[in-house]
């Protein structure tokens, strides 16, 4: 575009003309390409497409500087300007006419391909160069390597993912209670992979649980347990006798005596034996620290 703006500069036709010229040529190169491509898949996904328009494109700016120095008034004409861009244009005709006959297909692009795994690439470029007349015994060598493989591919493949591998794939993305919807509301066709899907949700749901045991976070021990109801009874036992011993020891810590009681109250009702140790020792300590003896069931 730099050799053409000395010609814009001098007169707004030569300008007209010249970009006339380059979006005529163009367009011819645009529908160069399209015949191009319509010759068969290999042109179209692996041919020089590019190249074809590209060179026609340059023999159209050529042209263009071409028009405007001839559309000029003979006294501003550039005559060397004019052979030179002559000469380009019949590069650039003479590069379209190789890239047109060259590449093109052959049994060794497609070996060279079935080598490299491009096995689409391989097996497009075997038709075309069949298409075109290749060797019919290499051919059918060559057919039956990539027929060979593709059996070896579909055999080691893996099994098509079913509904229950993508419902699987989903646990541990959302929230607790989400994940517990998806095993237990879902419709689920294999049991033994609803059952590694409870496992999930059950191992996720203990690991927080834990860590809200450790900060002693009786709230969202509770939501722990109200999230994941129906995944394991023991679980939700022990995640609400978690809950309401954490949140007793926070009662207390604010002397808040009635608020402790309250939160225990739940656990001096449970039968002898069923609060685990270590939750009854707990259970001890703060009974003591209330100045009062756990209530015995009634």
């Amino acid at each position: 575009m730099s050799a053409l703006s000395p010609l814009l500069r001098r007169t707004s036709k030569t300008g007209i003309y010249a970009t006339a010229v380059l979006v005529l040529v163009s367009l011819l190169g645009l529908w160069l390409a399209s015949v191009y491509a319509d010759r068969g898949p290999w042109y179209a996904e692996y041919g020089a497409l590019r190249r074809v328009f590209a060179f026609v494109v340059g023999a159209g700016l050529g042209l263009a500087i071409i028009a405007g120095e001839l559309i000029d008034s003979r006294e501003v004409r550039n005559f060397r300007r004019v052979r030179l861009m002559g000469a380009w244009c019949l590069a650039c005709l003479a590069g379209l006419a190789l890239t047109w006959l060259f590449p093109r297909p052959t049994i060794a692009g497609a070996q060279a391909a079935f080598t490299a795994k491009d096995f689409d690439h391989a097996s497009t470029e075997l038709l075309a160069a069949e298409a075109r007349g290749a060797d019919p015994s290499e051919v059918a060598r060559l057919r039956e390597a990539l027929a060979a493989d593709r059996e070896r591919r579909a055999a080691s493949a893996p099994p098509p993912k079913t509904r229950d591998d993508h419902l699987l794939d989903r646990i541990g993305d959302d929230s607790l209670r989400v994940d517990t919807t998806l095993v237990l509301r879902r419709e689920w066709r294999d049991p033994d992979k609803q059952a590694v899907a409870r496992k999930r949700v059950l191992d996720r749901a203990q690991a927080i649980a834990d860590a809200a045991w450790e900060a002693e976070d009786g709230a969202k021990l509770a939501r722990i347990a109200r999230d994941t109801a129906g995944i394991d009874e023991a679980f939700t036992a022990e995640c609400e006798q978690r809950a309401a011993i954490a949140t007793a020891q926070r009662c207390l810590e604010r002397q808040q005596s009635q608020c402790a009681r309250e939160s225990l109250r739940p656990l001096d009702a449970l039968p002898e034996g069923e609060l685990p140790p270590a939750l009854t020792k707990r259970l001890e300590v703060l009974h003591a620290e209330l100045g009062e003896a756990p209530e015995a069931e009634g």
